[in-house]
């Protein structure tokens, strides 16, 4: 993307994201009448990949510094036309909770039953790189790889609301341009 914002926008769009995905996770929980940490895993393996995440995030900074994501007239346009908590919104929240929800809430739940874990992961992973045709065949590739890490954290933590907040983070970090 060719909007950048200064390092305090950047924080506030990351803090949002944060504070937004929480929010709607214990909003989910108070309407389901569950406790909000039933919706988050407790496996301690998968803790450890969780927090991992940054060094995914920090590979893909350092993978923009060699191989910038090219324009995106779509997502130009939008930073160009909306405002900054518009495009919070539909980048940040909407996004994640859609793609995250359709890849992997339902195909992935649903693949698995008909072809196993692994075959699940891995299409759906493919599915969503291949949603993602604006970007070339490098970062579509980078984009199948974090689909096969969040397909992995949902199948051990079995939240869909913890691969959403993860979702929420790497976008709103992409839309900072960090």
């Amino acid at each position: 993307m060719t909007t950048e914002f200064s390092p305090f926008a950047s924080f506030l769009i990351m803090t949002a994201s944060f504070i937004i995905m929480a929010f709607l996770a214990w909003a989910f929980a108070a309407w389901r009448k569950v406790k909000a940490t039933q919706l988050f895993p407790t496996d301690p393996r998968l803790k450890w990949l969780v927090a991992a995440y940054p060094l995914i995030l920090l590979a893909e900074y350092i993978g923009l510094k060699f191989h910038p994501v090219p324009a995106d007239p779509m997502i130009d346009a939008l930073l160009a036309n909306w405002a900054l908590w518009q495009s919070v919104i539909v980048i940040v929240i909407a996004a994640p909770l859609a793609e995250e929800y359709i890849f992997r809430g339902v195909l992935l739940v649903w693949l698995r039953r008909k072809i196993g874990e692994f075959g699940a992961v891995i299409l759906t992973a493919l599915g969503w790189a291949a949603l993602h045709t604006q970007y070339d065949l490098i970062w579509m590739s980078a984009i199948a790889a974090s689909g096969i890490l969040l397909g992995y954290i949902r199948m051990r933590g079995g939240s869909l609301w913890l691969v959403m907040g993860i979702h929420a983070a790497n976008n709103a970090i992409a839309l900072s341009g960090i």
